[in-house]
């Protein structure tokens, strides 16, 4: 029963690969123009207890699985982001939240002084569960993408991203042997 229904799977990571094309600097002459292939990668990991990591960067993603391996985080100023997930049938929706802090030094009858901005940032996702060719719930395509920042005047900026298969491709399970090696809990 439990192969039957839409699920995710928490023995690996969910990959998605991004590219396109963007017009380089002019050179001195006006007869070159260069193009930049631009490539980057989406990744989610899920975990049982409804958390999960999403990263976004231009490295391949053998030197990027490692990052997403346990709960505790490496690097603090990394570019994971933990967010929370439901699965409801074959939907996954997922909230995840980032702060961002911003020192600002200003000048006041002579003295120094050092202000903290706060900006956060929520971004809404939700998913499908889909199967591919060969294998059950290893595709995740996308249906919504919002991001809501909420700035330090008390004002609030939404978009909700157009979604397209250039943009936003689906993601695709892979399988990570050192992710089920780890143990979270012991074993009963």
């Amino acid at each position: 029963m439990y192969f039957n229904r839409p699920h995710l799977f928490f023995d690996g990571v969910y990959i998605s690969k991004a590219t396109y094309m963007r017009q380089g600097e002019a050179g001195l002459d006006s007869f070159y123009r260069p193009w930049q292939f631009v490539e980057y990668y989406r990744y989610f990991r899920f975990f049982p207890d409804g958390s999960f990591f999403m990263m976004t960067s231009p490295m391949d993603p053998k030197s990027c699985v490692q990052l997403l391996k346990t709960k505790m985080a490496k690097n603090p100023d990394s570019s994971v982001v933990v967010g929370h997930y439901r699965l409801t049938g074959d939907r996954v929706s997922g909230l995840a939240t980032k702060v961002n802090v911003t020192k600002v030094k200003q000048m006041k009858r002579g003295k120094q002084i050092q202000q903290s901005l706060v900006s956060e940032q929520l971004f809404y996702m939700e998913f499908v569960v889909e199967k591919t060719t060969k294998k059950r719930n290893y595709k995740l395509a996308w249906t919504n993408y919002e991001i809501r920042t909420k700035n330090p005047n008390n004002t609030e900026e939404v978009y909700n991203f157009p979604l397209n298969a250039i943009d936003f491709p689906p993601f695709f399970f892979s399988r990570v042997r050192s992710y089920a090696a780890v143990s979270t809990a012991p074993l009963d």
